[in-house]
């Protein structure tokens, strides 16, 4: 615990009986539901215990601003742990220049670990990188409903083929598992390479003026040769889905990029897939 002056304290979070009121403070701050809390209770409770699960600044005994950390195991080529960077939120008088000094104490207390960020708001996005973080070698396409003109996408076909091209190995990440699409909830984090993992997430969100399902389909390494592009259609139908977010490993000069950020930018992982990190909270 480090004080700030005489009023603000940050802490890392590793009680778990502090977790409930780190959750609920989000709530208020988010607006979302009870059911959405306990989903996050649930998922950091089964968290090690010498891990930190949020951080907080405490102000006159209250939380101020909070952040959730989910872990994503352990990296196979700099051996330390990931940390996911989630739900991040301040009062309105703790914006601005305390929320950034909040995330640079962050940075310096987590200085252990590999920091990752897969949602961040336009704000948000902005200050990490100010502070830092740089973007992940990842790409976005979208396939479906789009928001702007002419309402709606389809890459180009040596766009897919670009996507495609690790198809030329077969993956065997799910040689023991009949289903050739997992629900990134059902996929372990003591590994986060998941050479050739082909999975997604469900979630809602707003198009035009209504509520609808995405799907996020993440091919981090490679697309696998058993999947096809038909199958991911389909998967896409039955969960009523309007559009697919395709996630996908880029080389350099390549468009299209992602919102996923990382730290430290020296770390010599220039990509790492979102198992284990606030995703797994999408509706499966």
């Amino acid at each position: 615990m480090q004080a700030l002056d005489d009023k603000d304290i940050f802490e890392l979070v590793y009680d778990r009986n502090i977790l409930p009121d780190v959750v609920y403070f989000l709530q208020e701050g988010f607006n979302w539901g009870q059911e959405y809390s306990q989903k996050i209770l649930k998922a950091l409770n089964s968290i090690d215990d010498n891990i930190p699960v949020a951080a907080v600044n405490k102000s006159s005994g209250g939380i101020t601003i909070a952040i959730l950390l989910f872990h994503q195991g352990v990296s196979e080529e700099s051996k330390k742990a990931i940390l996911n960077i989630s739900a991040w939120y301040a009062v309105p008088e703790e914006r601005g220049i305390p929320a950034l000094n909040f995330a640079r104490k962050l940075l310096r207390n987590l200085d252990d670990y590999i920091l990752t960020v897969y949602t961040p708001t336009a704000t948000a996005y902005k200050v990490f990188k100010s502070i830092g973080f740089s973007e992940m070698a990842v790409g976005k396409i979208t396939i479906g409903l789009v928001n702007r003109y002419p309402f709606f996408s389809f890459p180009s076909l040596h766009t897919l083929r670009v996507i495609q091209a690790g198809a030329q190995k077969k993956s065997t990440h799910f040689k023991e598992s009949s289903e050739k699409i997992v629900h990134i909830s059902n996929i372990s984090a003591t590994r986060v390479d998941q050479a050739g993992a082909l999975y997604y997430s469900l979630r809602s969100t707003k198009k035009f003026i209504f509520k609808l399902n995405v799907i996020s389909v993440y091919a981090i390494n490679a697309w696998p040769a058993n999947v096809t592009l038909t199958q991911v259609l389909w998967l896409a139908l039955k969960r009523r889905a309007v559009s697919i977010d395709v996630f996908y490993k880029v080389d350099n000069g390549m468009v299209n990029k992602s919102n996923w950020l990382i730290y430290p930018a020296s770390v010599p992982e220039k990509v790492i897939a979102p198992v284990g990190s606030e995703l797994i909270l999408d509706d499966k």
